[in-house]
């Protein structure tokens, strides 16, 4: 079942994650294509592209964890002693999904008040919180997966040595 979630997530979180860096990748290249052609950019299109490489790099959060290409706190590798290495790396992953979950409550917290105060992107006037929803979305997404990895360490991927 576990396996299963952690696939759901990733074929999801990749589809959106590259559906939304195809629409920033359109969107900027219609803006130079007007500008070129018409001489006059296209209305909102750079916020646009911004706000769907937000949507992106937050998803490639999880796209990297699953990839073993998150980046990780290497200066920690030798404080601590050998004989402890084997309960820290089973300890790891349940730290690490407290991190992402309380990091998806600050963000849950941080877009409940841009939706409370009515916060709209400029130059669009898009309500804020629609874009920003993908912050507590992919802290909380990252926690399941970090406690997946710690309920069964055999699907935690192998780390691939960044820093």
């Amino acid at each position: 079942m576990f396996k299963n979630i952690l696939i759901w997530l990733r074929r999801v979180e990749g589809a959106v994650a590259a559906l939304a860096f195809v629409m920033a990748a359109g969107a900027v290249l219609s803006d130079v294509v007007a500008r070129e052609i018409f001489a006059s950019s296209l209305w909102g299109a750079t916020k646009f592209a911004v706000f769907c490489a937000a949507v992106a790099g937050f998803l490639g959060i999880g796209l990297a964890t699953d990839n073993g290409m998150h980046l990780r706190p290497s200066f920690a590798d030798g404080l601590v002693p050998a004989g402890l290495e084997p309960a820290m790396a089973r300890l790891a992953p349940w730290l690490t999904a407290g991190f992402y979950f309380a990091a998806a409550w600050v963000s849950y917290l941080y877009v409940r008040e841009s939706y409370e105060f009515g916060q709209a992107a400029p130059v669009l006037d898009w309500p804020l919180w629609i874009i920003q929803v993908v912050m507590p979305y992919a802290f909380l997404s990252n926690g399941i997966r970090q406690t997946i990895y710690g309920i069964d360490p055999r699907l935690a991927p192998e780390t691939a040595g960044l820093f």
